[in-house]
């Protein structure tokens, strides 16, 4: 899939590279653009839906644990807003139907590490699909729209892991260029956005602590019957979890380490 991806990316920039005069292909970062990755909705009764609007919260940067990642998505997923600058075409007294709405269709990803050279191990960059629409402006104001990009991919997870002991962390660079077509059958292609994710190995797992000796890391005992709040819609990155959610199938996460925990009996509670 990603090869199919790069070959038809590599297609299309070779021909808008040739027609230099064609309005076929426009790379221009003032008309489609990312402008930030969106931070997940805190309390809302709807899940995790995000919507177009441009005052929601945000991020500056991720944080990726990859000893969880393991256990779930094996994957970074990030929420774009994006927008759209273009000005609409569509006007009924000409019959005119607008073609100024951008479908996004995919990003090329690249990742880095923190100065810049590649991560041993990692297949970056490669072309992540995606699917979402933004409309055009609307009296001066941008459209905007969200839309989900796999910014960090399995292969550079499993190096990472490789790299990180237990509770180490580094900072990683990841950047994202979407690209698609209008309705006017223009292709288009975004910004270069960059964004900094923060990499541990088992630091968002939140794990109960066993008081009758020195504290230590025990998801042992049995789910806590008062709600920790509304669950991540990513597990494994940006926001901490409770240990309860992967202790079947992680000794990371029954432990808060990579060997079985002996220091809390199996049965205590479990």
């Amino acid at each position: 899939m990603k090869r199919f991806w790069m070959h038809t990316m590599g297609v299309v920039m070779s021909i808008c590279g040739t027609a230099v005069l064609a309005p076929a292909c426009a790379h221009d970062d003032s008309s489609f653009f990312l402008d930030a990755v969106l931070a997940p909705p805190q309390g809302a009764t709807t899940g995790c839906v995000f919507t177009s609007d441009p005052t929601q919260p945000s991020f500056s940067f991720g944080v990726l644990d990859v000893a969880a990642e393991a256990v779930f998505a094996n994957a970074y997923y990030a929420e774009f807003l994006a927008g759209n600058q273009l000005i609409p075409q569509a006007n009924q007294e000409l019959v005119m139907t607008e073609t100024s709405r951008i479908i996004i269709q995919g990003a090329v990803v690249t990742i880095t590490q923190a100065d810049g050279t590649a991560i041993p191990g990692s297949e970056s960059p490669y072309t992540a699909p995606g699917a979402g629409e933004v409309d055009p402006s609307n009296g001066g104001n941008p459209g905007y729209g969200p839309v989900e990009f796999e910014i960090v991919d399995a292969s550079t997870i499993t190096a990472l892991s490789k790299q990180l002991a237990l509770f180490e962390r580094e900072t990683i660079l990841t950047y994202t260029k979407a690209f698609g077509t209008t309705l006017g059958g223009d292709h288009v292609e975004s910004n270069t956005f960059e964004f900094p994710i923060l990499v541990c190995n088992g630091c968002l797992i939140e794990f109960d602590t066993d008081t009758t000796r020195e504290p230590q890391p025990n998801c042992f005992g049995p789910l806590p019957t008062t709600s920790g709040g509304q669950a991540p819609c990513y597990f494994g990155q940006d926001v901490s979890f409770d240990c309860h959610a992967c202790n079947a199938t992680s000794s990371v996460c029954e432990c808060g380490q990579t060997t079985p925990c002996t220091l809390v009996a199996p049965d205590a509670g479990k």
